[in-house]
């Protein structure tokens, strides 16, 4: 004989089909709100990430930016300077003195901004002189260029890996009273001299005001000047 389903059995059966469709809602509910929480959380990260390079690579483009290098026209050595500096080159017939021959006929210059002047005409801003030479003899060499009382003994260094020294060039002369900073450094049989006024008193020269140099104070360069010396970099 066969079974009959009753209404009763019908009824319990749809019952169960609600129940179940109701829990199919809620898991699809809760598992959207998971996945929206997370995607949220990872979107956040991501961005978060992306930010940060941004800031980094934007930080070292900026560091980038703020300095130049100069190759000396040989190719034998390279300097990191600020992009503010003024840099060229001329020629070293100035150097009367210097027994030692020159690696280049050129010096590089190199002018901080707001330097004072350092002779009768105002447009000569004081500046930094850079010359390389064919010799191992540093001390030697940088004793040719402190033409002053000689009131400090030269400092032994080592900058970058390299010998060098360091000399205060001064003088107290009531006519031409002055401070240089004077470095020297060498590699590979080459030398390479760095020189910077720091300070000068007043040259009378004439009685004509316009002939006179005004006594100045660049001490305030002296860091920026040091930092160059020590960004020296051999190429052979």
């Amino acid at each position: 004989m066969t079974g009959k389903v009753s209404n009763n059995q019908k009824g319990f059966t749809a019952v169960e089909g609600l129940i179940l469709l109701f829990i199919l809602i809620i898991i699809g509910a809760v598992g959207y709100m998971v996945y929206h929480d997370d995607h949220k959380t990872k979107t956040a990260t991501v961005s978060t990430t992306a930010a940060k390079t941004s800031t980094a690579t934007s930080s070292k483009t900026q560091k980038q930016a703020t300095t130049k290098t100069y190759t000396d026209s040989s190719k034998t050595y390279t300097l990191s300077y600020p992009t503010s500096w003024t840099e060229s080159e001329q020629g070293t017939g100035d150097l009367v003195g210097v027994t030692y021959n020159l690696l280049d006929t050129t010096s590089g210059i190199f002018i901080p901004p707001n330097t004072s002047p350092i002779s009768t005409n105002p447009s000569v801003p004081n500046s930094i002189h850079v010359t390389a030479f064919k010799t191992t003899d540093i001390k030697g060499l940088l004793s040719q260029y402190v033409t002053g009382d000689g009131n400090t003994t030269p400092q032994q260094l080592t900058i970058n890996g390299y010998q060098a020294y360091y000399q205060k060039d001064t003088s107290t002369s009531s006519s031409n009273g002055y401070t240089d900073d004077d470095y020297a450094v060498t590699n590979n049989g080459v030398s390479v001299v760095f020189q910077f006024r720091v300070q000068q008193d007043a040259i009378s020269y004439s009685a004509s005001p316009k002939d006179n140099v005004p006594a100045f104070n660049d001490s305030n360069v002296v860091p920026a000047f040091t930092s160059f010396v020590k960004s020296i970099k051999f190429l052979n």
